[in-house]
């Protein structure tokens, strides 16, 4: 499946979730761009460079990053978000 397949798929499973679940209860989900991990040792500084052209940070997101969204969407404070897909690519993400 490709990358946009998949993205298309957790996007529409979050919005039939949302809208199954109760009132007080929320559904979302995380689109990371490519994160500081130990998976990224793995990838070639070419690879990488050329992930650089479709973010305007040009740097790769940290762990922390993601933890704290997802911390942010799993609290209190985000009674009110539901349904979203939350981008997180160290900036807007173009090209895809």
């Amino acid at each position: 499946m490709s990358l946009a397949g998949k993205i298309a798929l957790i996007t529409g499973v979050t919005s039939v979730m949302g809208e199954k679940f109760e009132p007080h209860e929320t559904a979302n989900s995380l689109a990371p761009s490519l994160i500081r991990t130990r998976a990224v040792k793995r990838i070639t500084p070419k690879e990488i460079e050329a992930h650089h052209r479709y973010i305007l940070v040009k740097r790769l997101g940290e762990p922390e990053g993601i933890a704290n969204a997802a911390l942010f969407l799993a609290s209190d404070e985000d009674s009110l978000i539901s349904t979203a897909n939350l981008p997180i690519s160290v900036s807007i993400q173009v090209g895809l």
